[in-house]
């Protein structure tokens, strides 16, 4: 669980607020996309979906999560009885850019009984060592285990690509929890059955179980930083442990120097307004599993720092005219010397450079051994150096604390230090303030003045009351150009939590009485956390005076101790600024109104949007923009059809004297198209390879507050990404308005495929398994140079080109494999015959290329103790195939039971659409069976564009031949 309370407290204007910092760049759409709007895949028979949430980093204070720290792609759920006993375990694969999945019920598992859980994500890519998969270590770790054993082993390895993941593809390890509809942690429980479905209240909550290490360089003039990476870094992290690391008592378990991956770091530029210093910065890109050390020492052996490589301006060896000559190596402890470091998961750690004392060491070695710093630098966890307050007059004086709120723990003799900036010639004092009646307490604490820059908070005593003390101190400015009857003046609110396990408090991003919060004018999402000081005690948010509904915001309504209220506010299209108000109230532990305490409000002001029209949901920018999920693995009437569809609503600043249009670049008849007001009939709509005139890619006339979809066709396995832009244009409605001017927004939209082409396995009956090569027979072989070669997709269809691919499918000739007939003849033994299996599949060749896998090294199923296995299809076999087949844009493929081990994601093989002896050229697929009809004709599976059956036809014809192998239930489960 996470930490209910913590030292450090953040004003309520730096909460999180999606989109706030990045309205400038509203255009290339800055917000994260509303989870609610994804079009749902169907849900599987057998199969229970739940949705996600992935949190912010905001153990520390209210820090936004970048788009990759959000990436989930797996996710595995542990089940445990309510004593703790181990039950079984599930995996799951996360739909791309989606905020659910779906995974079959145990069968072990019972509806309407609560199991105990324990939750990883993106578990596969943070494989321990020693182990081939995350399944095989869980398997390992789970035998003879318990609830608590096994949360107390449960770790994750170091990912390579953790150092510099922003520019990568890798996910971070996760924990997660499972959490009722109001934010509490909960037991795991379903209903329902495998015919009429399972369904689930609950949800799941994800954190990370890395933190995040930015580092802002202020003394770029002096210093020129090309690279940096981390060193002494655990290379494993414990998934439900926030403050023990990874093997502590054993140094072996640091990565050295030379196990880092050196990052690039930007050139230095000139902060906006600036002109006499330089920076530079790396953020979200650097993530480290958990470390404590007692006692940093600049040189010690046990501290994660930063080994920071750069060109030192000395004026000799990097010049003016030659300032990257000479390299030079700084070691940068992510602590400041002296005191402890502890790195915690799911915080954000920042280092400020703020001078260079001299050059480096020559190399990266004595860098690290140098036993005093030669960089002026401190390390935060981001919320004190840029929570500060600064207050000013129009003389030009000014007053800045570093602090506007100060948090102790329960205890007595505790010390914070405040910093304290005025303009030179004036002075400043602090005194308590006695009339403030929300914060009455003052008694309980004391102030002193360290020096000329800083004063000291202390604790007097223990609080072991079940509320919060609250004081408040004031802080003023006077002297010089200072108007004495108005001084400059700055509050600090100064808390104490209680001792006690359970408390009574309210407060709403660590803020008491009135929170004041503001909306960028393009809207966004606001997240802040509520505590009540105790798990029995809930909160509710109200609209009173109906001014937040009236506006069309949407608010989290009710939530547990510790949970979060999200605030979604569309943008401000009228001609003014606006406010509203929400109401936090706690609930005590009979869920009636605390009147104890009182409750919070949060004050919000939105300004008139800059911009001419917005669009709901926003798209994050990016390359991808906004990922969808093409792929559809259910098995559909329609053949090639919809797989996502979703609606955007655009505002217009103006509506009276503009509309909008909507351009996409995508390919309207066999990728994605436009339509307006509702989604096009998914019952009806297929991809074509020739131009459907009921397809658009380009929406007109269309007035503010009126809606569009996109709406995407499903892709096959193996497909490319697809990337294409959507542009919304804001127009004059009268369009001889030319002086009038127009504004565009663009959107990047990916559909992504989260499917491979290999072997699939699909059922045949209630338990056993078919397995069905990638290939046909007489197509290239499976191991080519002792690697695996992936089959390729063919159609006698010219027209079939895959955005994305290298060229059209009717160029891969090689894969439409051999014609066969069903009874010996021309030289070819049927497909109908005994030994055709043999001969024709099982087999390799002279330079060493085989369809055999005697050692499993790819595939378990293709040994030859196991031929016996492998035949050409029963008539039964096909019928079985026949009613799995999927369509994708006239491609027929079946999607595997089985996951990728590697990526977790689905795996499908096509049926080539090849022709037959007698005419190659034919745009369908024939593919024998081994059961005669009868003494002239025997089954085979005809395959179109557009369907697929079982019939009969001539025994001497050539059709192509696809084997199978016959699994059993054990084979499969022990395979995965």
């Amino acid at each position: 669980m996470r930490n209910t309370f913590h030292t450090l407290f953040g004003r309520g204007a730096l909460c999180l607020v999606a989109g706030a910092a990045l309205a400038s760049a509203a255009f290339t759409g800055c917000v994260r996309d509303a989870a609610s709007e994804f079009t749902p895949e169907p849900v599987r028979a057998g199969e229970l979906r739940m949705a996600f949430t992935v949190d912010d980093m905001s153990e520390t204070r209210a820090v936004a999560a970048e788009p990759h720290e959000r990436k989930l792609s797996d996710v595995h759920i542990l089940f445990f009885d309510q004593p703790g006993n181990y039950i079984t375990y599930q995996h799951a694969t996360v739909p791309v850019g989606s905020s659910y999945f779906s995974f079959p019920v145990p069968q072990e598992l019972t509806a309407n009984t609560a199991y105990r859980t324990l939750v990883i994500g993106n578990a596969h890519d943070h494989v321990p060592d020693n182990y081939r998969t995350f399944d095989e270590y869980l398997t390992h770790v789970a035998a003879n285990g318990s609830y608590e054993t096994i949360r107390s082993d449960l770790y994750a390895s170091l990912n390579s690509a953790h150092h510099d993941v922003g520019s990568g593809t890798a996910v971070l390890p996760m924990w997660g929890e499972v959490q009722d509809p109001l934010g509490q942690a909960c037991d795991f429980s379903f209903s329902g059955n495998n015919s009429t479905g399972y369904t689930i209240s609950e949800r799941l909550r994800f954190w990370r179980s890395v933190c995040r290490l930015d580092l802002q360089h202020l003394a770029a003039k002096q210093l020129i930083i090309t690279r940096v990476k981390l060193v002494n870094f655990r290379k494993g992290g414990y998934y439900f442990h926030q403050d023990v690391p990874f093997a502590p008592a054993s140094g072996s378990q640091l990565g050295g120097i030379n196990d880092g991956t050196w990052i690039e770091v930007a050139a230095p530029s000139v902060p906006s307004g600036a002109e006499t210093y330089q920076t530079q910065e790396v953020k979200g890109k650097i993530y480290a599993f958990p470390n404590m050390v007692p006692v940093v020492v600049q040189n010690d052996a046990l501290t994660t720092y930063l080994m920071i490589e750069g060109y030192y301006q000395d004026g000799t060896d990097n010049t003016t005219a030659n300032p990257r000559n000479k390299l030079t190596y700084y070691r940068f402890n992510m602590a400041e010397n002296g005191r402890a470091q502890i790195l915690r998961r799911n915080h954000c750690y920042k280092g400020i450079i703020n001078r260079v004392s001299g050059p480096g060491a020559p190399s990266e070695g004595e860098a690290e051994d140098a036993t005093a710093p030669l960089l002026d630098y401190s390390v935060s966890d981001t919320w004190q150096e840029d929570g500060n307050t600064t207050v000013s007059d129009s003389k030009g004086n000014f007053l800045t604390i570093s602090r506007a709120m100060v948090s102790f723990a329960g205890e007595a003799d505790l010390s914070e230090t405040v910093k304290i900036q005025v303009k030179e010639g004036l002075s400043w004092s602090v005194a308590w303030d006695h009339a403030a009646a929300d914060a009455a307490d003052y008694a309980y604490f004391s102030f002193s003045r360290n020096d000329d820059v800083s004063f000291a908070i202390r604790t007097r005593q223990d609080n072991s009351t079940d509320f919060l003390r609250k004081a408040r101190l004031t802080v003023t400015a006077t002297g010089g150009t200072v108007d004495s009857a108005s001084p400059l003046t700055a509050v600090i609110d100064v808390m104490q939590l209680s001792s006690k396990d359970e408390v009574k408090v309210l407060m709403v991003d660590n803020n008491v009485g009135t929170l004041t919060q503001r909306v960028p004018g393009v809207g966004g999402t606001l997240r802040m956390q509520v505590q009540t000081g105790s798990k029995r005690s809930t909160w509710v948010v109200r609209d009173e005076d109906n001014s937040a509904a009236s506006l069309g915001v949407a608010w989290t309504e009710s939530g547990a101790d510790g949970g979060g209220v999200e605030v979604e506010v569309p943008a401000n299209v009228s001609d003014n600024e606006r406010t509203f108000s929400l109401k936090v109230t706690r609930l005590d532990n009979s869920g009636a109104v605390d009147n104890e305490i009182p409750p919070v409000i949060i004050a919000f002001t939105q300004p008139k949007s800059d911009y001419l029209l917005t669009v709901t949901p926003s798209v994050p920018g990016g390359q991808d923009g906004l990922s969808i999920n093409g792929f559809d693995p259910t098995v559909t009437t329609l053949k090639s059809g919809l797989s996502v569809q979703k609606k955007f609503t655009v505002n217009l600043a103006d509506p009276t004297h503009y509309k909008y249009c909507v351009k996409s670049t995508f390919n309207k008849d066999y990728d994605l198209f436009l339509t307006k007001d509702a989604p096009a009939d998914n019952t009806k709509v297929v991809a074509q390879w020739t131009a459907n005139s009921s397809c658009v890619d380009t929406l007109s006339n269309l007035n503010s507050g009126q809606s569009f979809y996109i709406n995407v066709f499903r892709t096959g396995p193996g497909d490319p990404t697809i990337r294409g832009t959507i542009k919304i244009y804001a127009v004059p409605a009268d369009p001889a308005a030319s002086d009038m001017e127009s504004q565009v927004l663009a959107m990047t939209v990916s559909i992504k495929t989260p499917c491979v082409v290999n072997d699939a396995l699909i059922k045949n009956g209630s338990n056993a398994y078919l397995l069905i090569p990638d290939r046909n027979v007489g197509a290239p072989m499976r191991v080519q140079n002792g690697k695996f070669v992936s089959a390729l997709y063919f159609t006698n269809d010219t027209n079939v080109n895959i955005t994305g691919s290298q060229g059209p499918d009717s160029n891969n000739n090689d894969w439409k494999g051999e014609y066969y007939p069903w009874t010996t003849g021309g030289g070819k033994t049927g497909a109908g015959q005994a030994g055709f299996v043999t001969q024709y599949w099982l087999v390799g060749d002279t330079e060493g290329n085989t369809n055999m896998d005697e050692e499993g090294i790819f595939s378990p199923w293709y040994k030859t103790a196991d031929a016996a296995k492998w035949v050409v299809p029963t008539q039964a076999h096909l019928n079985t195939i026949n009613a799995a087949l999927i369509f994708s844009k006239q491609r027929a493929f079946v999607v595997s039971e089985a996951k990728d081990k590697i990526s977790g994601n689905y795996i499908g093989c096509f049926f080539p659409l090849a022709g037959n002896g007698r005419y190659p050229a034919y745009v369908d697929g024939y593919y024998w069976s081994a059961t005669a009809s009868n003494i002239d004709y025997a089954y085979y599976l005809g395959v179109t564009p557009t369907g697929s059956s079982v019939t009969g036809s001539s025994k001497t014809y050539l059709y192509s031949v696809r084997c199978v192998r016959s699994v059993t239930a054990d084979e499969f489960n022990s395979a995965q």
